[in-house]
């Protein structure tokens, strides 16, 4: 099913309208116009995503565990990476995640047979690995919860070897259930409420071995 209105061809582009000075007051809009005018606002519907994150990331993972060292001591983490998978290698912390958020989610994605999902959110990671050696994770989890207890979206890959943007794509589940957030204050003049689902983003690494460089994360909207 879908939200969006149809283009007029598969050409993702924005078909020229007269300007304001061209259209006189009172002029009549002929059928050919009001289809173009139906599929550029289809078209910038379908555009329309949000950038959500631009940020960097700790620069080079001086301790294989943790990402960091503190005065030349290498810290031990709480999960031994052996032992535990998925989300559950590290113990998404200050120094081996960043957390982004909150963001409300919306739900207009094209799903065949169903209803509108979540937009997807796509994390692109700028990273520096030694072979096989740098995992890379993504969580989407709610507002003030960390994914140790399990996350509502979860993505992971090794780090291509050398310099390389690695993405992650994280796929929001439909039956994620909404919530009332105040929009407008509830004492004021005009008070409103809109039901929305808020969640926050964690980005994490796990470098096992050589010199690994977490550079840059940036995270958008997708459909």
């Amino acid at each position: 099913m879908t939200l969006l209105g149809e283009r007029l061809t598969s050409v993702t582009q924005r078909y020229r309208t007269p300007t304001s000075g061209e259209w006189a007051d009172g002029d009549f809009i002929d059928a050919g116009l009001a289809m173009i005018l139906s599929s550029n606002l289809a078209h910038l519907q379908r555009e329309s995503v949000r950038h959500l994150v631009s940020a960097l990331g700790p620069g080079q993972l001086t301790n294989t565990l943790r990402g960091y060292t503190y005065s030349g001591t290498e810290l031990t983490d709480t999960r031994d990476p052996g032992t535990y998978a998925n989300w559950g290698v590290i113990s998404w912390d200050m120094q081996t995640a960043s957390v982004f958020g909150p963001f409300h989610l919306i739900r207009d994605r094209e799903t065949t047979g169903d209803v509108p999902g979540f937009r997807q959110i796509r994390v692109h990671i700028d990273a520096v690995a030694a072979a096989s050696a740098l995992t890379l994770m993504a969580c989407i989890t709610e507002p003030g919860a960390t994914p140790t207890n399990g996350p509502i979206a979860f993505a992971t890959a090794t780090a291509s070897t050398g310099r390389a943007i690695n993405a992650l794509t994280l796929t929001i589940p439909p039956t994620l259930g909404t919530k009332l957030e105040e929009c407008r204050p509830l004492s004021g003049s005009t008070p409103e409420r809109v039901s929305v689902v808020r969640v926050a983003l964690w980005v994490g690494w796990y470098a096992a071995s050589g010199t690994n460089h977490v550079l840059s994360i940036t995270a958008d909207e997708i459909r």
